[in-house]
């Protein structure tokens, strides 16, 4: 090989290998370089204050740097939690505080001094008079923030490298929470049923959670039922994501002191049927100390899989309804199968908004059932959306989307209207006035109109020149009378600019069906002659 050949190559090699390697340490340092964000202090400002007389404040402290150079804000939080110095666990709600670059009122803590890149934070933690000893210790256990995408989360092997504890001389709470107000939740239809044949069913109760020392923590809500079965639902109150406000369960506002709280325990698919009650409510407080009810005097559920009771053959009557004019009658029937000593009750519920209304008591005639209903006049429709049976030994039978159990399909409609209003005639009277006498007296437009489904309930009236001018128009409402008849006055003014003349009057009719029809108007194309010839008015002069 050529000498001077071989050590160009080898030349060549150590110059690739050396750039490659300035390449990659190139990369390593852009890597360790990119922006990120870290906790560089917190503090308190006393590690230890006498909060025993319930007025101890002490400062937290602490800065986050981010080397984003493009970073214009930051935000995030900082979990507080109480070490019980009897046990060394853990006790009480977390206590969680907001915090923002610029931003130094609305609750949480306060922006001190800084820039996006670095930023100090400061939070006067009140440190609560209460806990489960003479003494406990308050700690940071979690930091989150964020910013332009970055984010951070010190967790609390890292915070306990800083000051982010406190000792607190406090008070022992040796009270647990009270509670009160207890009631079932009840919705539409507002009766104790739950059917759980195809799916699990929700039983709600409100209450309220009271504790005046270190305040309502957590609790449960045990429901017995049928065969030893029962449900036991844990809760707490939490903070709103949205707002400041806190919330227990479905019910938002409050404070740790008192709660108003709106728990839900869900029953199974196909949990026990019969009565489900409240066998124990359960409350803890700050300090960990529990209250126990057992058995609080409240109303229960019945529950049902419509495997004991059960009915079919649903028919509704009628099916149709004309209720333009007046309420109609009706009437829903049903076989009944596994009665035990005979029929207690059947309420049905129709939708939507009451449209139809159960009338009086079902009637049994052996295994037929028939439930009478009164669908309120001008109703479009009406569905039965909800039907509970309940036999002589309690048993129950469920039906409808109310209680989302099997729908019946039973449902009424009104009578379609499919006719505009249809006029046989029309007079004016007087036929002839004098102008002088237009202050004095109007003129009685009287229309003679068929009755049909709809009820007429409108009028415009507009006066036409010879010319086809419209010197006159009203629009208002008008009923129709039992043989027909719809009648409208002409108030005209001898100071409105009519002179004497004759003139022709047209009309439209509307009805309640939305449907209407026009008559003797002569500046629509869709008007129809009126029967029996044109009404006019003559104005004379005088």
């Amino acid at each position: 090989m050529n000498l001077s050949f071989a050590r160009g190559m080898l030349r060549g090699a150590l110059v690739l290998a050396i750039a490659t390697a300035t390449a990659a340490s190139g990369a390593t340092a852009a890597q360790a370089a990119a922006p990120r964000i870290t906790l560089t202090a917190m503090a308190f400002e006393h590690t230890s204050v006498d909060a025993s007389s319930g007025s101890a404040v002490d400062d937290l402290t602490w800065t986050v740097k981010n080397t984003d150079p493009e970073a214009n804000g930051l935000y995030g939080s900082i979990t507080l939690r109480m070490r019980s110095s009897a046990t060394g666990a853990f006790v009480g709600h977390e206590r969680v505080v907001d915090f923002a670059y610029d931003r130094t009122c609305c609750g949480g803590a306060e922006f001190v001094s800084g820039t996006p890149q670095e930023s100090t934070y400061k939070y006067s933690f009140g440190v609560p008079r209460y806990s489960d000893a003479a003494t406990t210790t308050w700690e940071v256990t979690k930091l989150t923030a964020s910013s332009n995408g970055l984010t951070l989360s010190v967790g609390a092997a890292k915070l306990a490298t800083f000051a982010s504890k406190v000792t607190a001389t406090t008070e022992a709470d040796t009270d647990g929470p009270s509670l009160e107000s207890l009631m079932l939740v009840t919705s539409n239809p507002a009766r104790p049923y739950r059917y759980v044949a195809d799916g699990t069913a929700r039983v709600t109760y409100d209450f309220g959670a009271q504790d005046q020392q270190s305040g309502f923590w957590k609790g449960s809500l045990k429901l017995t039922g049928p065969g030893g079965q029962s449900v036991t639902t844990p809760f707490t109150w939490e903070y709103s994501e949205y707002s400041t406000d806190t919330r227990c369960g479905d019910v938002y506002g409050g404070d740790l002191y008192y709660m108003s709280c709106r728990i839900s325990a869900i029953l199974p698919q196909g949990a026990a049927a019969g009565r489900w009650q409240v066998a124990q409510i359960v409350l803890v407080n700050n300090a960990g100390v529990r209250s126990v009810f057992r058995n609080p005097q409240v109303d229960g559920v019945t529950v049902t899989s419509n495997a004991v009771l059960s009915a079919d053959n649903f028919a509704i009557s009628p099916t149709e309804a004309d209720n333009w004019r007046g309420n109609v009658s009706g009437t829903v029937t049903f076989d009944v199968a596994g009665l035990s000593g005979g029929l207690s009750s059947v309420e049905a519920d129709f939708g939507p908004y009451s449209r139809c209304d159960q009338r009086g008591p079902a009637t049994l005639d052996g295994t037929k059932v028939t439930v009478t209903f009164v669908m309120w006049q001008r109703s479009t429709d009406c569905t039965l959306t909800g039907l509970a049976i309940v036999d002589g030994a309690g048993t129950l039978a469920l039906y409808g989307s109310n209680y989302g159990a099997p729908d019946p399909g039973l449902k009424v409609r009104r009578k379609p209207n499919t006719t505009p209003p249809v006029v046989t005639g029309a007079t004016i009277d007087p036929a002839t006035i004098s102008l002088s006498q237009l202050g004095e007296r109007s003129p009685l437009l009287r229309i003679q109109a068929e009755i049909l489904t709809a009820p007429i309930n409108g009028i415009d009236v507009k006066l036409y020149a010879a010319d086809g001018e419209v010197v006159y128009q009203s629009t208002g409402g008008s009923g129709q009378r039992p043989d027909g008849t719809i009648e409208d006055w002409i108030s005209l003014s001898p100071w409105g600019g009519i002179e004497p003349g004759t003139y022709t009057v047209g009309f439209r009719l509307s009805d309640e069906g939305g449907l209407y029809s026009t008559w003797g108007m002569l500046d629509r194309t869709d008007s129809k002659p009126v029967p029996g010839g044109p009404v006019t008015l003559t104005i004379t002069e005088g």
